[in-house]
C-alpha cells in the first residue's frame, strides 16, 4: 500500500514538473518572439530614421540653408536614434552578448546634433525679429515651417562632419543586417522573415550595436565635433 502511494506520489510530481517546464518553455519562446519583434522593428526604425536624416543633410549642404521643417524632422529622428541606441546597449548588456563594452557613444551623439538643430532654428529666428527670450514652444511657430534660411559656413562644416558620421551609422547597418539596400531602403519580405520571429538570438542587431559605438568612436577621433 505504502509503495504505491510512493508511486502515486512520484507520479504527480513528475506531471507537475512537466507542466511546470511546458509552460516555462512556452513563456521563454513567448518572450523570445516578444523581444524579437521588439528588435526587428527597432532597427526598422534606426534604418528609416538615419536613410531620412542622410537625404536631409544632403539638401541643407547643397543649399546652404535650413528650414524648421528640416529642424523638427532631425530632431524626432535623431531622438529616435537615442532611444533605440541606448535600449539595444541594455539588452546587449542583460544577455551578455558582447565581450566589449559599450560606451554609448551614438545615443550621446544623437542628443547632442538633436538639440543642435533645435539651437540653429532658434538663431535663426532671432535673426528674423522674433523674440526669443520668451519661447513658449520647442520650435519658434512664427517662422513659416517649409522656408529656408541661409547658415553660415562654420555651421555647414559642422553639419558635413554630423554627415559623415550619419554615414558610418547607415553604413554599418547595411553590411550587418540581411534585407536593407545598399540606399538604406528596407526589403519587408526578406527582412521580417529573417528576423521577425527569432531575431533576438541572432548577432545582427548585437553587431550593428557593437559597430555603430566603435566607428563613431573611430570617427570623431579624427574629426572634431563641438556642436556648443
Amino acid at each position: 500500500m505504502k509503495t504505491r502511494i510512493i508511486y502515486t506520489l512520484v507520479a504527480i510530481i513528475i506531471i507537475v514538473i512537466s507542466i511546470f517546464g511546458v509552460r516555462q518553455y512556452l513563456e521563454n519562446q513567448r518572450y523570445e518572439s516578444y523581444l524579437s519583434m521588439q528588435v526587428a522593428n527597432d532597427i526598422s526604425r534606426l534604418t528609416g530614421d538615419v536613410r531620412v536624416n542622410q537625404t536631409i543633410y544632403d539638401e541643407i549642404l547643397n543649399s546652404r540653408s535650413l528650414s524648421q521643417e528640416q529642424v523638427e524632422t532631425l530632431f524626432h529622428n535623431n531622438y529616435s536614434i537615442v532611444n533605440i541606441a541606448q535600449e539595444h546597449k541594455n539588452l546587449v548588456l542583460q544577455f551578455k552578448r558582447s565581450g566589449q563594452e559599450l560606451d554609448n557613444i551614438p545615443a550621446n551623439k544623437a542628443s547632442n546634433i538633436a538639440y543642435y538643430f533645435e539651437g540653429l532654428i532658434w538663431d535663426i529666428a532671432e535673426r528674423q525679429g522674433i523674440d526669443v527670450a520668451n519661447k513658449t514652444s520647442q520650435f519658434p511657430i512664427e517662422l513659416p515651417k517649409s522656408e529656408s534660411y541661409p547658415i553660415k559656413d562654420k555651421e555647414l562644416e559642422k553639419i558635413q562632419i554630423i554627415k559623415g558620421m550619419n554615414d558610418i551609422w547607415l553604413q554599418t547597418i547595411v553590411n550587418n543586417v540581411k534585407g536593407v539596400s545598399g540606399q538604406g531602403y528596407i526589403i519587408s519580405d526578406i527582412f521580417f522573415d529573417k528576423y521577425v520571429d527569432k531575431g533576438i538570438t541572432s548577432d545582427y542587431w548585437v553587431n550593428v550595436a557593437v559597430e555603430m559605438d566603435k566607428k563613431t568612436k573611430e570617427y570623431l577621433d579624427k574629426n572634431y565635433l563641438h556642436l556648443n
